[in-house]
């Protein structure tokens, strides 16, 4: 059992978030068959004018070990471009990133024309045993930045480690 549910764990949050952040990209832009997107013509973005979602996390976002293809917002890249969004996934993920770490270079991230931010952070102030109200408030704050430059954010979970004791995965 313990098995099975630590391999739905590592799968959930990669399907979720891929449905999550493709949902969300149909608000950045319009699909060609839109008929918004009909009555003018389609011309494709550049990389560099398309519209943002950014993806701020640690190893988990960064793909620590993995091809950029596979990690976590390459994997978005490859589904928006499937479904004909016209957006660019920015992998803003740092092995070992606190959400401390991430808060201080939220500015730099956001630093484009970013429509979605996914924030995927916990896992290492968890490890480290920052405190949960530190965590609440830089996360916080994350939140409060975004949403000041109309930004959507989409907050992603993360389980807290058993290591320090069941109060504080509470």
């Amino acid at each position: 059992m313990n098995l099975l549910r630590s391999h739905a764990m590592n799968k959930w949050p990669i399907h979720l978030c891929l449905a999550v952040a493709v949902g969300l990209l149909s608000s950045c832009t319009s699909k060609p068959d839109t008929p918004a997107a009909t009555v003018q013509a389609v011309v494709p973005a550049t990389a560099d004018e398309r519209p943002k979602v950014v993806i701020l996390g640690d190893s988990l976002t960064a793909g620590l070990g993995l091809l950029d293809t596979q990690s976590f917002p390459g994997l978005l890249q490859q589904k928006a471009d499937q479904n004909g969004f016209e957006v660019e996934i920015v992998n803003a993920g740092v092995s070992g990133d606190t959400s401390a770490g991430a808060l201080r270079r939220l500015d730099w991230a956001l630093r484009e024309d970013v429509r979605v931010l996914v924030v995927a952070l916990g896992a290492n102030d968890g490890l480290r045993g920052l405190s949960v109200g530190e965590m609440k408030q830089n996360i916080g704050q994350m939140i409060e930045t975004a949403r000041a430059r109309r930004i959507v954010v989409v907050l992603a979970g993360m389980e807290a480690p058993p290591n320090y004791g069941s109060e504080y995965v509470a």
